[in-house]
């Protein structure tokens, strides 16, 4: 007798192996017609015109939408247009602003970038600091550049009216007062000033206006008592020695 068994199910056993997927990037490009990049054209071309300042930047932009038209004749031709026009007004408005520099001195310059201490050091002192800088470098040069650069002439300037104000020997100090540009008509009132500063309290003198106009009182005073010129000294010199000489009998 056979004996016979019967397998009623099976069971399977089935291992799935994972699927690795790689990095896939989906990008889209906005949909867009000729009709559209021309209206873009145009609406850009209508900003710029009112645009100031307009940069170089501007017009690059500008000219690549033009030449995206390119396979539209007339579009391409009107946006070439444009581009003249927009151009020009560049070439315009860089005119205007160099006749602007041009007219604007290096102390309006430096004022209008609102400099305190270079504000604050009296009329007198912006002349003389601004004299010493480096004018068409500075015009380039970024805000932090300019402050520096002042910043650097104004100590330079206040370092030497606090010598002026301690100094005791005249030669010295008619040397420290040629480099602040200030000058004598003559020798003689020059040396009469030295003596006079030598005795002044310089104290309250924080500028260099400060410093001339105590010079200009003591000029004009010394001039009113009469030295009036160089040939002062020589007259009075003259005038004594022909007093001195014997009287024709």
């Amino acid at each position: 007798m056979m004996n016979m068994t019967t397998e009623t199910g099976t069971r399977a056993s089935v291992h799935i192996q994972p699927i690795e997927m790689k990095k896939v990037t989906f990008t889209s490009t906005p949909y867009t017609t000729s009709q559209i990049r021309y209206q873009s054209m145009k609406n850009q071309y209508n900003f710029l015109l009112n645009k100031a300042p307009m940069d170089k930047e501007d017009v690059d932009e500008f000219r690549s939408m033009v030449n995206a038209l390119i396979t539209e004749l007339d579009q391409y031709e009107e946006g070439l247009f444009m581009l003249r026009k927009i151009q020009k007004q560049l070439r315009k408005q860089q005119k205007k602003h160099e006749t602007k520099a041009q007219s604007e001195t290096l102390e309006d310059f430096l004022i209008n970038k609102k400099l305190m201490n270079f504000i604050n050091i009296g009329a007198l002192g912006r002349k003389w600091v601004a004299g010493r800088l480096d004018e068409k470098k500075l015009r380039r040069s970024s805000e932090g550049e300019i402050t520096e650069q002042v910043n650097k002439q104004i100590t330079r300037l206040n370092d030497k009216i606090s010598l002026i104000k301690k100094e005791d020997n005249k030669e010295i100090l008619m040397s420290q007062l040629s480099e602040l540009d200030i000058a004598f008509d003559n020798d003689l009132l020059a040396e009469k000033v030295m003596e006079g500063l030598l005795l002044e309290d310089l104290s309250d003198v924080n500028t260099l206006s400060d410093l001339n106009k105590r010079i200009v009182t003591m000029k004009n005073d010394i001039e009113e008592a009469g030295i009036v010129d160089s040939t002062f000294e020589e007259q009075s010199i003259e005038k004594l020695h022909h007093s001195s000489e014997p009287t024709e009998k």
